[in-house]
């Protein structure tokens, strides 16, 4: 399980080939023969690599400048499968580092790029010979020409979900050699598995006290098998906790998730809390600690809950005085339900059951101080 960031966007429902489910996902341009390719696979369907006509095509010097104006320098079709959310790792056939590697020999020749290079996954079948072809029908792109990646590994950062047909450096992150030589392998510099799709990307954790609970939240950017999360605290400074709850997790899904726990019966001064995620198969990791201490200071918002929603949803509005209005849109901006309410710390209960799953804005105004969420209704 591995942390990861990546800033909020509505979920995106989008059909693409198999082939555009295929990254670069680590370039390695170590000295001599330790030259390395790294492919993963972000998609749910498994990918083979002959059956797709995926090639690796690679394009030197003055090419490099300009490749869709020139043939590619060398090239090689690419051999094997990828399971959805897994990793390939090609390599020049001499290549001794990092020792616990084990790739795919694609030869010498064509592993013996270097840092000034260019390198793209394409499914053109006449790179070698027809001008332009091999960068015409690319699908990833690694490179462009300058002197970037001497003596260096390069990962993709995990915020990146898709390839990208226009090599941009500010996806990558760069590493030196020999951390990618000593990497474990729940490291992201590890090559052969590409940490942004491991089961449970987790970001933005957050502990904020109320004045009558406290509310836990965080995101996940990307799920796989994921069954559920228990919630638990501990008033003794993190060295025991107890599980206060229980969120049902989304299985399996590729867009940034929001969720929320509301603690109404939390401890007097600090708390720590934590998150146990765990996998159908019953395989866990733990997340956090979060801290927050109840009876300080407190902020003046409105929360709701559960996140995501399921039958109702549950808002919190500020204890300042106010005739509060309430409204929830969908997706176009069509206002679907409506809710006032003008008394102090009083919950408003939105009925959500009539609605279909998806993607819901709550906006709330009292005249003097408004505000929008999104929220997810599964």
């Amino acid at each position: 399980m591995k942390h990861a960031f990546l800033s909020f966007m509505l979920p995106l429902l989008t059909i693409m080939p198999l082939s555009a489910q295929l990254i670069i996902s680590q370039y390695y341009e170590g000295d001599s023969n330790d030259k390395y390719l790294e492919v993963t696979n972000l998609g749910n369907t498994t990918i083979d690599l002959a059956a797709e006509g995926i090639r690796a095509y690679l394009f030197a010097n003055d090419r490099a400048d300009d490749p869709a104006n020139n043939i590619a320098s060398i090239g090689q079709a690419l051999s094997g499968t990828v399971l959805p959310f897994e990793s390939l790792v090609f390599c020049n056939g001499l290549a001794v580092q990092p020792g616990y590697t084990v790739g795919e020999a694609v030869g010498v020749n064509f592993c013996g790029f270097n840092g000034d290079d260019l390198l793209v996954l394409s499914t053109a079948a006449d790179g070698l010979s027809v001008i332009g072809s091999a960068w015409d029908n690319r699908i990833d792109v690694v490179g462009n020409g300058t002197s970037w990646g001497i003596d260096v590994a390069y990962v993709r950062k995990n915020t990146i979900l898709e390839p990208n047909v226009n090599f941009s450096l500010s996806e990558w992150n760069a590493v030196l050699l020999s951390a990618v030589n000593t990497a474990g392998p729940e490291e992201s510099s590890y090559l052969g598995t590409h940490y942004s799709v491991l089961p449970v990307e987790l970001i933005d954790m957050k502990a904020t006290a109320f004045p009558k609970f406290i509310s836990l939240t965080f995101t996940t950017v990307t799920e796989q098998n994921n069954a559920y999360f228990l919630v638990q605290r501990s008033g003794d400074g993190g060295k025991t906790f107890q599980t206060i709850g229980r969120i049902v997790g989304q299985g399996d899904s590729n867009r940034p998730v929001d969720y929320e726990f509301i603690d109404k019966q939390p401890h007097a001064g600090q708390s720590y809390y934590r998150l146990q995620q765990f996998d159908f198969d019953g395989s866990n990791a733990f997340f956090g600690p979060m801290t927050a201490n109840f009876g300080g200071e407190t902020k003046v918002e409105v929360t709701l809950w559960p996140v995501p929603a399921q039958a109702y949803l549950e808002v919190a509005l500020p204890t300042a005085n106010g005739n509060w209005r309430l409204e929830i849109f969908d997706q176009s901006g069509l206002r679907l339900l409506q809710q006032s309410g003008n008394q102090q710390g009083v919950d408003i209960s939105f009925d959500l059951q009539g609605l279909p799953a998806g993607s819901y804005l709550l906006q709330w105004c009292n005249g003097k101080r408004s505000g929008r969420k999104w929220f997810l209704k599964v």
